[in-house]
Formats: C-alpha cells, sequence, structure tokens
C-alpha cells in the first residue's frame, strides 16, 4: 500500500489515527535502524510460505526521479528512456518472489548503468541467507554476457546458488 493508504487502512480497520507525517518520519528511522531486521523477518516468512526455500526470485530496476537541478552524489543526471535528462535521479534494484512480495532492494547513484546493479545484490543476498539452489528471472539486458563482469561460468555458478 502506499503511505496514505496505510493510513486510511489503520483508520478503517484498527480505528488507529496515524498522521501521514509520522509515517514518513518514522521511515527514516526505519531504514536507518531496522533495515536489515525487516529484511531478515521478511526473508524467514517467504521460506516459511513457500516449503522452507527461496528457488524462484524475479529482479528489476527502475530509476527515480527529483524535482531539483543539482544532484548530489546519490542523486545524479543521466540519460533517461523518459526524456528526464536534466533531473537527477536515482537507480532502484529490487529482488521479489514471483507473488511481487519484496526480498532485498539497493539504492544506486543516478549515473549507474542498470545492467551492473543485478549482480551486486543477487551476490548480496545469496551471501545473507545462505540460498543454495534458485533461479533469477530478470529482463535480457540485465543478464547477458557483456552486462555481467565476469566469467560465464561464474555466472552460471552464481545463478545456481554455488559462488
Amino acid at each position: 500500500m502506499s503511505k496514505l493508504a496505510t493510513v486510511n487502512y489503520l483508520k478503517s480497520h484498527f480505528d488507529e489515527d496515524v498522521q501521514l507525517y509520522w509515517i514518513y518520519r518514522y521511515l527514516d528511522k526505519l531504514y536507518n535502524t531496522q533495515q536489515e531486521l525487516i529484511q531478515k523477518i521478511s526473508v524467514e516468512h517467504t521460506k516459511k510460505i513457500l516449503g522452507g526455500k527461496i528457488g524462484l526470485m524475479f529482479y528489476d530496476v527502475t530509476t527515480l526521479y527529483f524535482e531539483t537541478d543539482t544532484g548530489d552524489g546519490l542523486r545524479e543526471s543521466k540519460v533517461s528512456e523518459e526524456g528526464k535528462h536534466n533531473q537527477p535521479q536515482v537507480v532502484l534494484g529490487l529482488l521479489v518472489i514471483k507473488a511481487g512480495y519484496p526480498l532485498s532492494y539497493s539504492v544506486f547513484n543516478g549515473s549507474q548503468y542498470e545492467g551492473r546493479t543485478m549482480l551486486p545484490i543477487v551476490e548480496d543476498f545469496v551471501q545473507r541467507f545462505a540460498l543454495e539452489e534458485f533461479i533469477v528471472v530478470a529482463d535480457s539486458g540485465l543478464m547477458n554476457r557483456k552486462t555481467l563482469p565476469c566469467s560465464n561460468q561464474a555466472v552460471t555458478n552464481i545463478l545456481k546458488g554455488q559462488e
């Protein structure tokens, strides 16, 4: 749900009066202190509902734009498919299960080439959660020899969970 929909949901289902700005303020605290714990809970829950194993993951990447003219090191301008060349942006990589439930994400510098985002997220996820056998599905532009910075055997091993 969106943040606003969450406020409405809490009111209509639990009679909780949560202010929208409380959610915005809490998101920074949550990100800075609880991100790893929330991700661990998410992965353990996902394993539980999938019979103890995450065998199939989907990876995609998107670009988020900011309405400002200047970058700050993370938010940077680059060539844009949407024609927003002058607006700073960040690149968001997301790993999800088939039902769309998020497993992991990472935010990259806006000038980052999208084709180089998948491997770091998958490698980190495999290491932290000790995955053994799984399949990653992604756009072909994210999974070809030119965009993956390692040998075909290394890619095969990583995608099979052997590295």
